[in-house]
């Protein structure tokens, strides 16, 4: 008779030790992941770096006049507004991290990807013409966006700026479309 007792209070506590193991050792899946490193990391591999990702990085270390990784990051972190116009960069990808940037000029530059700025959530204000970019999904979900630029550049497709609600500006001039543009948001804040 002993050996139920035994079993049904094995049983008995085996739920809760599961479920402390669930709580504390168990990762919480809906946690938000960046997959991009910061800029520490761009920066200290720059000796490695293609020449496209090490321009950005040089650049960024010139903005905060420093050449210490570290600090430079610091400083990179604390930026509302960066202005890195007619500066031939095509990879943004050290700017990914950049997440307290409100305003971004990129004017002039020879970017194609978008991908790593669809992390700067807080930009309300993005400049992009004069470009080489085509593929303008990686913006869509920059919804504090109020004024866009994307003038000049190989653009046939807006449908992914129908989200953008809180635009009150938009460049799309001389881009690649066929036939008459719709805006994706109001015709009344569209310039094509």
């Amino acid at each position: 008779m002993k050996k139920p007792l035994i079993i049904a209070i094995a049983i008995g506590f085996l739920p809760l030790v599961t479920s402390c193991k669930s709580e504390s050792i168990q990762p919480k899946l809906d946690a938000p992941r960046s997959t991009s490193k910061i800029f520490t990391q761009w920066c200290e591999e720059k000796a490695n770096l293609p020449a496209a990702s090490k321009l950005t990085v040089d650049l960024l270390l010139k903005e905060v006049d420093t050449q210490d990784c570290k600090l430079a990051n610091t400083k990179l972190l604390k930026l509302n507004h960066l202005d890195l116009y007619h500066s031939n960069i095509s990879n943004l990808e050290p700017l990914a991290s950049l997440s307290n940037l409100t305003s971004l000029d990129l004017i002039g530059n020879q970017i194609s990807d978008l991908k790593p700025l669809a992390e700067l959530s807080n930009l309300t204000y993005l400049a992009l013409s004069e470009n080489e970019i085509s593929d303008i999904q990686p913006l869509a979900g920059l919804s504090n966006l109020t004024y866009l630029s994307l003038g000049k550049n190989q653009i046939t497709d807006v449908k992914p700026l129908t989200s953008l609600i809180n635009l009150t500006d938009l460049q799309l001039r001389d881009n690649k479309f066929a036939g008459k543009v719709i805006c994706p948001v109001s015709e009344h804040i569209c310039d094509s």
